[in-house]
């Protein structure tokens, strides 16, 4: 018996050291096996807060270049994700990252905690229009500055489960073509 359609999801994941060595400057291309445990992508929920015990998690900044995380112990991280992303219109932009592979010979394998926290899976999501911001705040000047073909990305209605049945598939293809 189901109590929620919400799909959010804890959970605890371990990177076992590799036979690929990555280099200690990731600056592959982001499918490049060397490079990646998991490839390049965005998470589809809302947002990810996430713990790791070690270095591994790399950001893509705006500019295209990638930054390595570091060790996270005692601290979190919160990733935005594309139901934030598209929520927001674009004003808070889903976040590419990948996973580093960890090092052939490392002593104990590299775990984080991910807490992705989702919307209801049939919730219709949209985007707040402009007139949803109060007064001369950030977001509304953001708005008024976006041109048609910039809001038109996030025109239309979609749920999470719609979002996350059409982003599975790609994902499942970039993670066959890693191994």
């Amino acid at each position: 018996m189901r109590l929620s359609d919400n799909c959010s999801l804890l959970r605890l994941l371990e990177y076992p050291p590799t036979e690929r060595t990555p280099p200690a400057h990731p600056a592959g291309p982001p499918g490049d096996a060397a490079v990646c445990g998991v490839s390049e992508h965005t998470d589809f929920e809302l947002v990810s807060v996430l713990q790791q015990d070690a270095a591994g998690l790399q950001l893509q900044a705006r500019d295209g270049t990638w930054h390595t995380v570091e060790a996270t112990r005692g601290k979190l991280l919160l990733i935005v994700g594309d139901m934030l992303d598209r929520l927001s219109s674009g004003y808070y932009r889903a976040v590419p990252h990948r996973v580093a592979a960890t090092a052939a010979g490392a002593a104990v394998p590299r775990r984080s905690l991910v807490y992705f926290c989702a919307l209801d899976e049939d919730a219709e999501v949209h985007a707040l229009p402009a007139s949803a911001a109060k007064g001369r705040t950030g977001f509304a000047d953001w708005m008024g500055s976006r041109t048609l073909e910039e809001r038109s990305r996030y025109a239309g209605r979609t749920t999470q489960r719609e979002w996350t049945e059409g982003q599975e598939q790609p994902a499942i293809q970039r993670l066959a073509e890693n191994e």
